[in-house]
C-alpha cells in the first residue's frame, strides 16, 4: 500500500494521471489484487481499476466486508 500511496502522490511528475491508476497482478500478485478489491483500503481512491490474472474468486471469504460493486 505504501507503494500505491507513493504512486498516487507522485504520478503527475511522470505525466501520469492520479485519478486513472490501474493495478495488476499475476499468480500471488493477482491474489493480492483480489484481496485489495475486497478490503476497505480501496475506498480511499488509491487506485481506480484492477486486473487480476488468477482465479481467486473466493478471497472474499477472508474479509467480513461486502464485495464491492463491479467485482467479478
Amino acid at each position: 500500500m505504501m507503494a500505491l500511496y507513493w504512486i498516487k502522490k507522485n504520478i503527475a511528475g511522470f505525466d501520469g494521471n492520479p485519478e486513472q491508476i490501474t493495478v495488476g497482478g499475476e499468480n500471488a500478485g493477482g491474489i493480492s489484487i483480489t484481496i485489495l478489491l475486497t478490503s476497505s483500503l480501496v475506498a480511499n481512491g488509491t487506485f481506480q481499476r484492477a486486473n487480476s490474472t488468477v482465479s481467486s474468486a473466493n478471497a472474499y471469504g477472508i474479509s467480513g466486508l461486502p464485495v464491492i460493486d463491479g467485482y467479478v
